[in-house]
């Protein structure tokens, strides 16, 4: 356990969990902690000031999905959509999807993404579009796509 001295420029709510994201004394450098592994917290009589212009939650998206739109990722999936303009630009700045940009028209997306968040999250997300988008390639997307589909039919018609 380290004792640090923070300057707090955020707090982020993403998947249930609470972040602080500020200037670490100890590290010389902005970082972001889990709020609920904090313990003995106090305030100091020091002031600062939060860099302009600063969002702590696109500092904090930035660290834990970096590896999503990377192109060294040897794992990475290359997914293109076709679609109406402000379908794209939903998609595009969507936070899970606008890190993994890799080019974009006004009706046309190509993302770069690891195959389990593909498949387990973006998959689902897609569906929300209906007719608005088109997925070009991979193939294996349109399949799931189908898959997930069918399966909600089933279950609704046994309703």
């Amino acid at each position: 356990m380290h004792t640090r001295i923070l300057d707090p420029y955020g707090l982020v709510h993403w998947k249930s969990k609470w972040y602080t994201v500020g200037y670490c004394h100890l590290r010389g450098e902005i970082r972001s902690f889990r709020v609920d592994r904090m313990s003995d917290i106090r305030c100091t009589v020091d002031s600062f000031v939060r860099p302009e212009p600063f969002s702590a939650r696109e500092f904090l998206l930035e660290g834990l999905l970096a590896e999503q739109g990377s192109d060294n990722n040897p794992h990475g999936v290359s997914v293109h959509i076709q679609g109406v303009p402000q379908a794209i630009d939903d998609l595009c700045q969507h936070w899970l999807l606008g890190h993994a940009l890799q080019e974009r028209t006004a009706d046309h997306a190509v993302f770069r993404l690891d195959e389990l968040t593909l498949y387990t999250q973006v998959a689902y997300y897609l569906l929300s579009f209906g007719g608005r988008i088109r997925i070009m390639e991979p193939e294996e997307l349109k399949l799931g796509m189908i898959d997930i589909t069918e399966s909600l039919l089933k279950y609704y018609q046994s309703q």
